[in-house]
């Protein structure tokens, strides 16, 4: 259901530094981002919001995570992704 702004609300998963999220934020409420890697982290504070909670997604129970209309999640980026052949800074 849209919140009283008429907006519905985003919860946002492998968040990185936002970049997923700031393509929704004009038509949507982020209300709760979760990211792995805290220099990500750090930047999507700085740029998006501080609802971000920092850790393993495996660490968070479902009821750390509000309601949300819609969910979303940001892909792997290759650098910093396990799956990648590079190693980034949070490996």
């Amino acid at each position: 259901m849209p919140n009283v702004q008429g907006k519905y609300t985003i919860a946002s998963l492998f968040s990185g530094a936002g970049f997923l999220d700031l393509s929704f934020r004009d038509s949507f409420e982020i209300i709760w981002a979760n990211e792995f890697c805290r220099p990500a982290a750090e930047s999507y504070v700085a740029n998006i919001g501080n609802h971000i909670r920092v850790g393993d997604i495996n660490d968070i129970t479902t009821n750390e995570i509000p309601y949300a209309d819609v969910f979303i999640g940001g892909p792997p980026c290759q650098d910093y992704s396990s799956s990648g052949k590079n190693r980034g800074e949070c490996e």
